[in-house]
């Protein structure tokens, strides 16, 4: 135990002692009291275990607080800014057929690729006349073709957009390269996605 986590056990321990003299000051029996006590053991355990291991469920903590955390663009002038996540990660928030989308924006892929859900929803049709083999981390899967007829990011307003989908990608819909190469200019400063559209030049 570090110097750090001995004063962390006081606290909890002052913490404990304060509880039963409230206890005691009221006059309760004396199992209600030991099950008070037993009670207040146990949140105060689990509260000093969820300190000390803290380091340990930051992953899952940053998980749920990217799924939870809004990702609207920001729109400065007509470039777009978009802050990176808790999980390292950029996330945004773009519209197809007029719903909201959420994808990550991925220079390692070079296509635009959106889940099945997601077509499904935007009633996109997909060329399965001419299928794809993806190499994906999880193994080869296979992928159709499509094409999103109008796809918004904040100001930022792209036709026609090619894109491919599979059951095998999950609920992730993944801005490849395909997109950001359509930009005057992208880059990342201060972790902060920066993107400004053609249209400006």
């Amino acid at each position: 135990m570090t110097a750090d986590d001995g004063v962390q056990a006081g606290y909890l321990a002052l913490i404990l002692v304060f509880v039963l003299l409230s206890l005691a000051a009221r006059r309760l029996p004396l199992g209600r009291v030991i099950g008070y006590l037993l009670s207040w053991a146990a949140i105060i355990a689990g509260a000093y275990l969820l300190f000390v291991n803290r380091d340990a469920f930051r992953p899952m903590f940053d998980r749920v607080t990217t799924d939870l955390r809004p990702a609207t663009p920001q729109i400065v002038g007509k470039t777009v800014r978009i802050a990176m996540s808790p999980d390292g990660h950029f996330w945004v928030d773009a519209t197809i057929g007029g719903d909201k989308v959420r994808f990550l924006v991925d220079s390692g892929a070079t296509m635009t690729a959106i889940s099945a859900e997601t077509v499904a929803k935007a009633g996109i049709k997909t060329d399965d006349r001419r299928p794809m083999i993806l190499r994906t981390a999880n193994g080869d899967i296979r992928a159709d073709r499509l094409t999103i007829p109008l796809l918004t990011v904040g100001s930022i307003r792209v036709e026609d957009l090619g894109a491919v989908t599979s059951s095998g990608f999950g609920g992730i819909n993944v801005l490849g390269m395909n997109f950001l190469s359509g930009l005057q200019r992208w880059g990342v400063e201060d972790r902060t996605l920066i993107l400004t559209p053609k249209a400006l030049i």
